[in-house]
């Protein structure tokens, strides 16, 4: 028996993950290893299914153990375990608070597993998102947590990586990833939506992904480069946008100077912008969308990229 005894709530997400595992789950034994009553075992695992694994696991009768139905369905969940037993307590002493309150209870459990099941695919985003897609969110998601190698296929090729983390850029959720199975590993993005499918594989693995990080903090779109070194832009913001410049999450690269210029009559600051794709896919966009407010002072291949956009652009209207 162990020497230190554990509250029922803190075993359970152990027990949920070897039942995913396909472990079966004894309450006998588990009364005996934890000191914990078997009544209060089987009374939580019950809730649990019926509350949020009705489909994945189950109690044999002729075995009088739980059992798995659905191996590996943690691995589908985007509710962690422990979430989980945390809702699951709520509803458990729901009357607690008065019985005024309980259907209240009820719906903030109800409403926080709604959101967390979909908060990450209503910001925005122009893709359209299904039950595949918030299955793969969730697998990958499971892989992240435990540093597990994933094999995936990402427009039709098999492909095994290191997954790092899910980030959201321009409207579309991205996998950030070692992939291990070409000929030279290299840092790769993989939109979410074209990944057709993922499994989790029997490999942990440990990498420093610190400078991955550094790009990451930069980026204003999906052309970030994860190898380049970062080099430094200086560009010119008009007086009316540089409050905008300064506060915007989108403009993190972006690092205002003292210095300050005036140019056809309108007032500039100058900003020193970090970027990494040294084609600026990952810069030019944003200048052009903000024209005449923003100026380029260097780098020249910057200055040139930007006049060959709007001497194509111009042309088109040409008679």
């Amino acid at each position: 028996m162990n020497s230190k005894k554990i509250k029922i709530e803190e075993l359970l997400p152990k027990l949920l993950k070897d039942l995913s595992n396909g472990i079966a789950i004894s309450a006998k034994d588990i009364s005996e290893q934890h000191e914990i009553s078997q009544s209060s075992i089987r009374s939580h695992l019950r809730d649990l299914k019926n509350n949020f694994y009705q489909k994945f696991f189950k109690y044999d009768g002729s075995t009088k153990k739980w059992v798995v139905i659905k191996r590996g369905f943690l691995n589908e969940e985007i509710l962690k375990p422990e979430e989980v037993v945390i809702l699951n307590s709520m509803l458990r002493t729901k009357t607690k608070l008065g019985v005024g309150m309980v259907e209240w209870q009820e719906r903030v459990v109800k409403n926080y597993a709604k959101k967390t099941d979909s908060f990450i695919f209503k910001q925005h985003i122009s893709e359209t998102i299904n039950e595949d897609m918030k299955k793969i969110f969730a697998i990958t998601n499971s892989a992240i947590d435990e540093s597990n190698k994933l094999q995936i296929i990402y427009n039709k090729k098999t492909r095994e990586v290191l997954p790092y983390k899910i980030v959201y850029i321009e409207y579309y959720w991205y996998l950030i990833c070692l992939e291990t199975s070409s000929d030279e590993e290299k840092i790769k993005s993989f939109r979410l939506s074209k990944i057709s499918s993922t499994e989790i594989l029997d490999e942990n693995f440990k990498y420093n992904f610190k400078e991955v990080d550094k790009r990451l903090d930069i980026t204003m779109n999906a052309y970030v480069n994860f190898h380049n070194e970062i080099r430094i832009a200086e560009v010119f913001v008009s007086d009316s946008l540089v409050n905008h410049v300064e506060l915007a999450a989108y403009f993190e690269a972006w690092t205002k100077t003292s210095q300050t210029t005036v140019i056809n009559n309108m007032s500039y600051t100058k900003f020193e912008v970090k970027y990494t794709n040294y084609e600026f896919c990952d810069i030019v966009p944003t200048i052009l969308k903000y024209m005449p407010n923003m100026i380029v002072e260097s780098p020249s291949g910057l200055i040139k990229e930007i006049k060959s956009r709007i001497d194509n652009y111009t042309n088109i209207y040409t008679l």
